[in-house]
């Protein structure tokens, strides 16, 4: 096991703030008998001790040199709780020197993990036919002659023979099949366990790994499936009506995909779209895996280089040949939370539109619009570490979009240049953020975006930019719409200025045209956080998105 403490480079500890007494990792090792305890800081003297079982958990040891020079820093480590889900136990270390204490949460986890695989994922068999499952532990494990493999399957359903030639792999061979049933591979881990009760040392079984479960469908004469499918690297195997196949995921990927055999028209079985969610990208599934990923995912606070992160992400994907699996943007989007969180080094705009328009170019067009989520988790962020601050004139984001680059007409006849400013009234402040996709595809055309949804439009065919702007404030509306200026220069031939109406305000056909936005004609949604009301306002079409938001605008005591 390996326990890291990971604070960040100015926490202060043992009542200073010099660079010696800058804690960086504290790693507990653990085995049957001991657990080694190593406080690592640059500059100082590391100091080390091995703790006995009698005093491993929830006690105390002392250690010189570890603050300054000539000083004593007292650890405590203090067990706090056990979550089975995750796998990991949570402690406390606790430091301490005279009157001055420090505290900070830390993670216990099996290093390297155990992970049980079975193949195939899925299988079907005509009634009393054979299959056979493998059950497979991925991954090292120091006490691997106290593995024990056991196969849960029920008796009365077939003939079952186990064979397991090895500590990590096993064979379950099933014959004469009756029935549809489902088989689960466990894992138990045996270990000598201190029983301090009794004073007395005796084998017990310790947590294994999380078990496999796979479903064996048993197929009737009667019965519709679609039939096996192969996927250049993909095998779907045969799978009755209304059934979810499994199957690993196409090469380059790990993880399991999943695909459902649907009854399609003249009640035909027919294989719906596979489903490649739990799909990781290979390179992006190594990253994921690192200690500092898997801990912020916990709700940890990490001292992480997000930026650098966030590049490494971003040049992952660009190396990248193939396009994104569909749905696998949405692992992605879940995934980047983690880095665009509150408490974790904001990233910075260019860095995330980087990467942002990387992932927008391994989409397809018409699925670019998916990013939004994505892109307003960032605004958020962004606009609440900003705070609040006293402006005269702040201009959001001023953006020139070369022609040549962002649009594909040869004639170069379709330019735009976008600009945002806010004239502060006296007293007031607010915090702001803004974001611009600059491709004229990240927004498909005949589609106009109201918060998470999406309706189509008839008649026409759109071809300016899209711009949005949401206001939100516990003010009266009208105090805010007055000191907002939309300067909009964008030059069309082929779109009228009726097709392009926000705000009550016309997009002008000319070249650097001011637009002003009225923003007491926009609709006015329902109360948010606070009472604070939430304005929306859209300029329709699929070439430019703008988001600008101002969560907040309120006065300042003088």
């Amino acid at each position: 096991m390996k326990l890291r403490f990971s604070p960040t480079a100015s926490q202060q500890v043992c009542g200073r703030r010099e660079s010696g007494a800058e804690v960086h990792s504290v790693y507990i090792i653990a085995s049957c008998s001991c657990v080694l305890l190593h406080w690592a800081s640059p500059n100082i003297q590391q100091g080390s001790r091995v703790m006995k079982d009698e005093d491993s958990i929830n006690t105390t040891c002392s250690f010189n040199n570890i603050c300054t020079n000539n000083t004593i820093c007292t650890i405590t480590l203090m067990a706090e709780g056990y979550d089975p889900d995750l796998d990991w136990e949570k402690f406390s270390v606790e430091v301490s020197q005279g009157n001055t204490t420090t505290q900070q949460s830390v993670v216990v986890e099996v290093d390297p993990q155990l992970v049980v695989v079975v193949q195939p994922p899925s299988a079907a068999v005509k009634k009393s036919g054979n299959t056979t499952l493998i059950c497979t532990l991925i991954g090292d494990w120091k006490w691997n002659e106290d593995c024990e493999i056991s196969w849960v399957f029920p008796v009365d359903s077939g003939v079952f023979e186990v064979e397991t030639p090895a500590w990590n792999v096993s064979y379950l061979y099933i014959k004469d099949l009756e029935r549809s049933i489902t088989v689960s591979c466990e894992v138990a881990i045996w270990r000598f366990c201190d029983d301090r009760m009794n004073r007395s040392t005796s084998v017990c079984v310790g947590r294994g790994c999380k078990p496999e479960v796979v479903t064996i469908h048993c197929l009737e004469p009667e019965t519709l499936f679609c039939p096996e499918q192969k996927d250049a690297s993909q095998t779907w195997h045969i799978t009755p009506v209304n059934a979810m196949s499994y199957s690993n995921c196409p090469e380059g990927f790990d993880g399991i995909s999943k695909r459902v055999c649907e009854l399609g028209q003249n009640d035909a079985a027919i294989w719906a779209e596979p489903d490649y969610y739990h799909c990781v990208y290979q390179p992006f599934s190594t990253l994921l895996k690192r200690p500092v990923m898997r801990y912020l995912k916990r709700g940890f606070h990490v001292a992480v280089d997000c930026n650098s992160t966030v590049m490494e992400i971003k040049q992952l994907f660009e190396a990248r040949r193939s396009m994104l699996l569909p749905r696998e943007h949405v692992f992605i989007q879940d995934q980047m939370k983690y880095l665009l969180k509150p408490g974790v080094t904001p990233v910075d705009i260019e860095v995330f539109l980087r990467f942002f328009q990387e992932i927008r170019k391994k989409m397809a067009s018409n699925d670019a619009w998916q990013l939004i989520p994505l892109a307003r988790t960032y605004l958020n962020l962004v606009t609440g570490q900003r705070g609040a601050c006293v402006l005269d004139d702040l201009v959001l984001l001023v953006q020139d979009i070369p022609a040549e680059w962002e649009y594909s007409n040869e004639e170069h006849s379709k330019r735009l240049h976008l600009e945002m400013a806010v004239q502060a009234k006296e007293g007031k402040a607010l915090h702001a953020g803004a974001l611009v996709f600059l491709d004229p595809r990240s927004i498909p055309a005949g589609v106009v975006y109201d918060t998470e949804s999406k309706q189509q439009i008839h008649g026409h065919k759109l071809t300016g930019p899209v711009v949005e702007i949401v206001v939100s404030t516990n003010n009266d509306m009208s105090l805010v719409a007055e000191n907002i200026t939309v300067n909009m220069s964008y030059y069309d031939l082929d779109v009228t200025t009726e097709r392009n109406v926000c705000g009550g305000a016309k997009v002008s056909g000319t070249l650097a045209e001011t637009l002003k936005w009225d923003l007491t004609r926009c609709t006015v949604l329902n109360p948010g956080h606070r009472s604070r009301r939430i304005t929306r306002c859209h300029c329709q079409g699929p070439g430019v998105f703008a988001f600008i938001k101002m969560p907040e605008v309120r006065k300042v005591s003088v």
